[in-house]
């Protein structure tokens, strides 16, 4: 963020309004990968998932799609789950690296409970809602 606004500042009058449009993307593509991903955990029977000061327990038969976005952090790709708890719909966003064999288990876990849910590993959208 320095390196920006010291960039702004030494660009001429006419290029920096094309610079200022800048900051508000460069803030917004931070929260996506940092602040907007769930802590997730999960054994036989239940998904955890950590918020901020929270924590939402769902049954791994609730969730119907897990699904791949197009944000990828070096080997880690943002991954979303959409589920079903207490008769309203919910999603959490997390990290998982490609080929982990953790993630692997808690899909066969989550088909083993769930055998209709939709697991998609490719995406043509950011999948900007929650």
């Amino acid at each position: 963020m320095i390196g920006i606004i010291a960039l702004v500042i030494n660009i001429n009058p006419s290029s920096r309004i094309d610079l200022l449009w800048m900051l508000p993307v460069c803030i917004g593509i931070l929260y996506i990968v940092f602040y907007l991903p769930d802590n997730i955990e999960f054994d036989n029977d239940h998904l955890f998932i950590i918020r901020r000061r929270k924590e939402i327990v769902v049954d791994l038969k609730d969730i119907y799609l897990i699904k791949v976005t197009m944000i990828s952090i070096g080997y880690r790709s943002l991954w979303k789950i959409r589920y079903t708890n207490n008769n309203e719909d919910g999603a959490a966003r997390f990290y998982s690296r490609y080929f982990s064999s953790s993630f692997d288990n808690f899909c066969n876990q989550v088909k083993a409970k769930n055998p209709h849910v939709e697991i998609k590993n490719y995406s043509w959208s950011f999948d900007f809602d929650l």
